[in-house]
């Protein structure tokens, strides 16, 4: 048994499945449902970015199927923003040093920084492939890579900030989300913003009560 990809059509109230194997330099070319927010760090990069004016997703799932693989490599976009002709690709992770470090003598572990790498190139493939999304990531769009962290080693950040703009990717602490996150509560509690979202409310209580 091959792996097998499934496309549902839906036709006078009637549902076809179709199957597709898989194969070798394949990558998924049909839309994702969202997954539910399970990491609260990726709930607030989501929220910030639409207190920015952005349309967030959050956690799409898809495959790519590289050459040199064994089998098809499952992987999510933790954010995506879009707003205007703008186009974010967010990965989120708890630790920068998961995706750039430095080894012992100082070099740039090159191996993070490849994995890296070929995720902002799968998750683009993705977005470029699947009919509905293409026009994400289609010529003309501002398409920006990238990377927000909730803990770093601060002797090592201008060094990985760095390393990453050479590689035209952006990079965001939590201590900057949330210094810009107070501006734009003020902002958007000027405005009217009335909202339900538990992390909004809760960063207002926060705010409203400052420091001790």
């Amino acid at each position: 048994m091959g792996l097998v990809s499934t496309c549902v059509f839906h036709t006078l109230g009637l549902v076809f499945i179709v199957s597709k194997k898989k194969k070798k330099g394949d990558a998924q070319n049909y839309s994702a449902v969202d997954s539910p927010p399970v990491d609260p760090f990726e709930s607030l990069v989501a929220t910030y970015f639409q207190l920015d004016g952005y349309i967030t997703s959050i956690g799409k799932w898809f495959w790519v199927w590289d050459n040199d693989k064994h089998q098809p490599g499952y992987q999510d976009i933790d954010v995506l923003a879009i707003k205007g002709s703008e186009t974010l690709v967010v990965s989120v992770t708890s630790n920068l040093d998961d995706k750039v470090a430095f080894k012992r003598n100082g070099s740039l572990d090159s191996t993070k920084m490849n994995k890296l790498l070929r995720f902002f190139k799968r998750a683009k493939r993705y977005l470029t492939e699947t009919p509905d999304y293409k026009w994400i990531v289609q010529d003309g769009r501002n398409v920006r890579m990238m990377v927000v962290c909730a803990n770093w080693h601060e002797k090592n950040l201008a060094k990985v900030r760095s390393v990453l703009q050479s590689k035209k990717i952006e990079l965001k602490t939590s201590s900057e989300i949330f210094e810009e996150l107070k501006e734009k509560l003020v902002e958007a509690k000027e405005r009217g913003l009335r909202t339900n979202d538990p992390i909004i409310r809760f960063l207002r209580l926060w705010l409203k009560r400052g420091p001790e």
